[in-house]
């Protein structure tokens, strides 16, 4: 009687043909589900920074105390105090937020926003405004909400 004492080549090989296949497959696996989980964490910052973005256009619009949009609505110009600022627009790399105060521009911000649409409608006691940044996406702010008379509920504009 002969005792074996080890494996033949072809076992071998064939241990080594499974582990590769095996190991080729987890890793496209892995590889899928962390391209999958980056692009979610993208969109999910994106959401984040676009949420933020809306909610400070809404506070600005509603703490400044006059509003004015260029004749085709793609230029919002918001005056915050005496002698300060903020003008939204649009250029080449996106929606831009300018601040200026006393004529010197101090900071200009951009996020990668379609071309927003700003329209504006008068009332006596205050001025709504209106941005339509892309499909499915705009809101809705009310500017000089200080001035007196003032007496429609914010809450009914949001």
């Amino acid at each position: 009687m002969k005792i074996r004492m080890g494996h033949t080549l072809i076992e071998l090989a064939a241990v080594l043909v499974l582990l590769s296949t095996l190991t080729g497959i987890v890793g496209a696996l892995l590889r899928r589900s962390f391209v999958g989980y980056s692009q979610t964490v993208d969109r999910a910052f994106e959401m984040r920074l676009t949420d933020a973005w809306m909610e400070r256009l809404r506070s600005e619009i509603n703490e400044a105390s006059d509003a004015n949009i260029d004749a085709d609505g793609s230029v919002l110009v918001l005056k915050v105090a005496d002698r300060e600022t903020l003008q939204y627009g649009h250029d080449e790399s996106g929606t831009t937020r300018q601040r200026t105060v006393d004529d010197r521009t101090l900071v200009i911000e951009r996020i990668h926003w379609p071309t927003p649409r700003f329209a504006k409608k008068d009332s006596d006691t205050c001025s709504i405004i209106d941005v339509d940044i892309a499909p499915g996406l705009s809101l809705r702010a009310r500017a000089g909400i200080s001035r007196p008379n003032a007496s429609e509920p914010m809450e009914s504009l949001k």
